[in-house]
């Protein structure tokens, strides 16, 4: 007999998984409306929003029915590795979408849609960050994990980060240096434009560095 736990629902984690769910699903449905979503960049975009919201959904059912004990695998660390990889592609598709779709000067029913799926794909991130930092590791949780490693994991994480920082330093100065220097963006720059895929790239490059930084300040 299945058991229904209304805290699934009703938690800060339910409340930002419901929110996920309704932003993600506004997001597609918006995008759909508009059938102006083709090539390899639309369709990753509705892919991301559509698989995140049958996902979280089937997350939130399974949880309110308590039928997570009897799946094979570790369900908190499964819903936290889906938070923290629905984050990163929604977070891509509110940069890629806007940069390749809405075409400048925006204006009329289907630059509004395009326009409101956007800022529902930037609070459906928002969403998953919320989640992913009320379920993130526990304190204590992350030291008995590394007492199983027979080498010091922590200092080689550091290094790493420093690295990854500097390479992204200067992959964040030379790319928008070499391919912006003395080119304005095209008036006729639509969804194929070489010039919105550099300016993604680029916004893709920062949000690297800023990560890795943060990355590098915690650890």
């Amino acid at each position: 007999m299945a058991v229904v736990n209304l805290r699934a629902v009703t938690s800060w984690v339910g409340i930002a998984r419901i929110l996920a769910v309704v932003l993600a699903c506004l997001a597609f449905s918006l995008v759909a409306s508009t059938r102006a979503f083709g090539g390899s960049y639309g369709t990753w975009c509705m892919f991301t929003w559509c698989f995140c919201f049958a996902v979280t959904l089937l997350v939130l059912l399974v949880e309110l029915l308590e039928l997570y004990p009897k799946l094979p695998l570790s369900w908190d660390d499964f819903t936290s590795a889906f938070s923290m990889l629905a984050a990163l592609m929604v977070f891509t598709s509110s940069v890629v979408f806007p940069s390749t779709f809405i075409k400048s000067p925006c204006s009329g029913d289907k630059c509004a849609r395009q326009a409101v799926a956007t800022a529902a794909s930037c609070l459906c991130f928002l969403a998953y960050a919320l989640e992913v930092g009320l379920t993130r590791a526990k304190p204590g949780d992350t030291g008995r994990c590394l007492a199983y490693i027979p080498c010091p994991l922590d200092k080689m994480l550091v290094g790493y980060n420093t690295l990854a920082l500097l390479m992204y330093i200067t992959a964040t100065i030379l790319w928008p240096l070499y391919s912006f220097r003395g080119q304005s963006r095209p008036n006729n720059c639509d969804q194929n434009c070489w010039w919105n895929k550099h300016l993604g790239i680029t916004f893709l490059t920062i949000f690297n560095l800023i990560a890795y930084l943060v990355d590098l300040v915690y650890s």
